[in-house]
């Protein structure tokens, strides 16, 4: 066997580029598909890292209105005290913590714990213990449990940290715990977790107000998911009936569906645009087989005339296309473990970083892949031994010379014919959902993203502690920040889009006869006067707002243009009032007069525009301030040169203040979005690679056709037949394949598009532009790679190949 495979090793490097070509193909399609399956499994497959992950649910919250929302405290205690199939229930709300120690502060990111969460996810504490649930009611002591991480890096990893106390915001939180190294919940590591009964001000009997927090528990043992959603749907019901019609309802979904959500989905779509990478791969690779076993026929049969045996020249066959199988599946696991690496910063951001962690090129895909090699490399191993080393090799030797007649080339041909439709499939998918990414990305967002740089600043608590102050400190940090050298304006906000922040509130017109509580859900922002100018906010009609509209003047409102067509269809929305349940001295309703309406702004997704949104200016909140707000800037040059002054201006105006999250505002417009770049430019490459492979296959084609023809040009060109005949004859060997493809691509792609149209933004799964720019493509690649092998066909010297025979 070893001398084999020695033999096999020699006879593969003679032919070095024929061998090159076939490994390269063969590590292509191995490790593109390696590594997506790498990440499919990791991601989608594989149970969640929580024991006994199938027990775990979510449970979502759908507003009276038919929006997604947040769980309000009062009816989480009803659906945890009522429900009869959940074992336990826990909950968490996203929070920033204000970390203060030697002088210094920063932000740290984490969450407010509720309920028996830690004990929901069966987690173990690295140090130390966690909260129980009785720590996390309203009243409960501060207490904070460190992430591993922020343990190592603030803390310098000491163990005697626990029983300690440390700053957060302005109160001492005592540390009980460390995380495990490998929490990472829902999205990544949180830096710290707090118990939610010692955060102040929590709305912790309104059942109509809630904060961003998300409900999960743990189905009791030996109940369905069905069982545990027809009861908790019960529950929510019978809640409603006691409370009102604007009782948010509870629905159930499995831990699994709210982590990940549709990208398990977008997941797959790439696996079968890999799939079909590989398949192009090992078609071409059995056409070059085929080709090269065509080539030795001669070779095989001189073997066996000078006495060599036909199961030794078998043999031989077997081991090349073994040894070459077998290599290119090592060499295409080596290009995995990179692909994994590029692979991973370019999917969606949304995944979860624990999921995100575990995947990788391991033992058994090694042992899996290298298998399916070894397989592989007997099947092209039997068909090469069938084409070079059939029984007839002595009469193949009596032949003699080659006939003028074009070699048979049908099984190659399919294969080639074959591959361009493949290929023309997965450039049309690439195109099309490249295109619906650059429509998205440029779509109308109602804002300029260009330019702009926002942070968040949190102030020293003694700065803000009343209202003049919290407008006074925010008025100066616009002003500061509109000096700076660059910033041509500067402006402050509650809220900005595509942050996956927002407040929402109910809103009602003037002389409505239904109560402020029952009317529409509005996006509420709190933003100063050169807020729409900063970000390129354009007014359809009236005004923006003014320095003299301040706390004791009339309140006033900006509104969007769908409000305004909402509220007041066919009539002017300037000089009409609304209240957002803002209540004056006496308790009655404050309603503010529409100053202007502005465009519509897309504040949660590009692809759907955002609801309702009011603006109300800084100055003049009424009982709404406290909140710290972003910082916004508008510059002429790259956005992150103004980092540095922009931090330098909060220290001036606070010298404790913490600058986060300083991000340019594009940032978060392409986050938004990184799914559908991700399949855009992750296929596009793909599409590429298919047709480099499909084109590398057609030039062993015709390369081929060369050779074998060689007497019929010459006599072609013995006959009269100029180079230029010649050239267009053998160019016409491929690219006649390649049409043929070409068509049954289009057809294919025709079919198979309707999958995309999920995906898809602004384009339709059938734009003919698409399909033919991706048709002329692709023949353009096929004329090129058939075109270079038949210029060589011109240099054949007539009289020198006759002579041969």
């Amino acid at each position: 066997m070893l001398n084999s495979l020695r033999h096999a090793a020699r006879s593969l490097l003679r032919a070095r580029w024929s061998t090159v070509l076939q490994l390269a193909t063969i590590a292509i399609g191995v490790g593109g598909l390696s590594a997506v399956v790498a990440v499919v499994t990791g991601v989608v497959l594989r149970p969640l890292p929580f024991d006994q992950s199938g027990e775990l649910v979510s449970i979502d919250v759908t507003s009276s209105r038919g929006f997604q929302i947040s769980t309000s405290i009062p009816n989480l205690r009803d659906w945890r005290d009522r429900n009869r199939t959940l074992a336990m229930v826990g909950a968490r709300a996203g929070w920033s913590f204000r970390l203060s120690r030697a002088g210094d502060s920063e932000i740290l990111q984490g969450a407010a714990v509720y309920g028996d969460l830690f004990q929901v996810l069966r987690i173990r504490p690295a140090l130390g213990r966690l909260f129980n649930a009785a720590e996390t009611e309203s009243g409960s002591p501060p207490l904070v449990v460190l992430g591993h991480s922020t343990w190592q890096r603030a803390f310098a990893g000491d163990s005697a940290i626990v029983g300690t106390a440390i700053t957060l915001g302005d109160r001492p939180h005592t540390v009980v715990g460390v995380l495990a190294p490998e929490f990472a919940f829902p999205l990544a590591e949180p830096d710290v977790m707090v118990n939610m009964g010692s955060i102040g001000g929590l709305p912790w009997e309104d059942r109509s107000s809630s904060f961003g927090t998300r409900m999960y528990a743990r189905l009791r043992p030996g109940t369905g998911f069905a069982a545990a959603a027809a009861d908790i749907e019960r529950v929510g019901r019978e809640v409603r009936e006691e409370n009102g019609p604007l009782t948010a309802l509870p629905s159930l979904v499995s831990l699994s569906d709210h982590l990940i959500g549709n990208r398990d989905s977008q997941l797959y779509l790439l696996l079968a645009a890999v799939g079909i990478v590989m398949v192009i791969a090992v078609g071409n690779a059995g056409g070059l087989v085929l080709a090269r076993a065509a080539d030795r026929r001669r070779d095989a049969a001189v073997r066996v005339a000078l006495g060599g045996a036909q199961a030794d020249v078998r043999r031989q066959f077997l081991s090349e296309n073994v040894l070459l199988a077998v290599t290119g599946g090592a060499v295409g696991l080596v290009l995995a473990v990179f692909l994994v690496r590029a692979l991973i910063p370019m999917l969606p951001e949304d995944l979860p970083q624990s999921l995100l962690s575990r995947v990788g090129i391991d033992a058994a895909t090694i042992l899996a892949t290298l298998a399916a090699c070894l397989l592989f490399g007997v099947a092209f191993g039997l068909v090469a031994t069938r084409h070079a080393a059939s029984p007839h090799l002595l009469a193949i030797l009596r032949a003699g010379a080659p006939s003028i007649v074009a070699p048979r080339t049908g099984a190659r041909s399919a294969l080639l014919i074959g591959e361009t439709a493949l290929s023309l499939v997965l450039a049309v998918g690439a195109a099309l959902l490249l295109t619906s990414f650059l429509r998205l990305r440029t779509s109308d967002k109602g804002f300029e993203d260009g330019g702009l740089l926002m942070a968040r600043i949190t102030s020293t608590s003694s700065l803000v502690s009343t209202r003049e102050q919290w407008v006074s400190y925010h008025e100066s940090l616009i002003e500061q920040a509109r000096a700076i050298p660059g910033v041509t304006s500067a402006a402050t906000s509650l809220i900005l889009p595509l942050t996956d922040r927002s407040w929402e509130l109910r809103i009602q017109p003037h002389g409505a006869t239904e109560a402020v509580e029952a009317g529409p859900s509005v996006l509420y922002n709190q933003v100063s006067n050169d807020y729409f100018r900063t970000l390129g906010i354009p007014f359809t009609s009236g005004r923006t707002f003014t320095p003299d509209e301040r706390n004791g003047t009339t309140p006033v409102a900006v509104i969007d243009e769908t409000m305004a067509s909402q509220f007041w269809p066919g009539q002017d929305p300037i000089g009409q009032r609304i209240t957002i349940n803002e209540r004056g001295p006496d308790s009655s309703l404050v309603y503010r007069t529409v100053v202007g309406v502005v465009k519509n702004v897309r504040h949660y997704t590009l692809r759907e525009p955002s609801r309702i949104q009011i603006y109300v200016p800084l100055q003049q909140t009424l009982g709404r301030w406290g909140s710290g707000l972003n910082v916004i800037v508008r510059t002429n040059g790259p956005p992150v040169t103004m980092i540095a002054p922009l931090r330098q201006v909060a220290a001036r105006v606070d010298p404790g203040s913490a600058v986060w999250s300083i991000h340019p505002l594009s940032y978060y417009v392409d986050g938004s979005i990184s799914a559908e770049r991700a399949l855009g430019v992750i296929t596009v490459w793909l599409a590429v690679v298919a047709s480099l492979v499909t084109a590398v296959g057609l030039f062993a084609l015709v390369t081929y056709s060369v050779v074998q023809r060689r007497r019929e040009i010459a006599l072609r060109v013995a006959l009269g037949a100029t180079p230029g005949d010649v050239v267009a004859l053998m160019t016409w060997s491929g690219v006649s394949r390649a049409a043929a493809g070409v068509a049954i691509g289009l057809l294919a792609a025709a079919g198979l598009s309707r999958f995309l149209t999920a995906f898809l933004y602004g384009v339709q799964s059938l734009d003919p532009v698409v399909y033919l720019v991706c048709g002329v493509l692709l023949l353009g690649i096929a004329a090129a790679a058939s075109l270079v092998p038949a210029l060589a066909a011109r240099r054949l010297a007539p009289a020198s190949v006759l002579r041969e025979e």
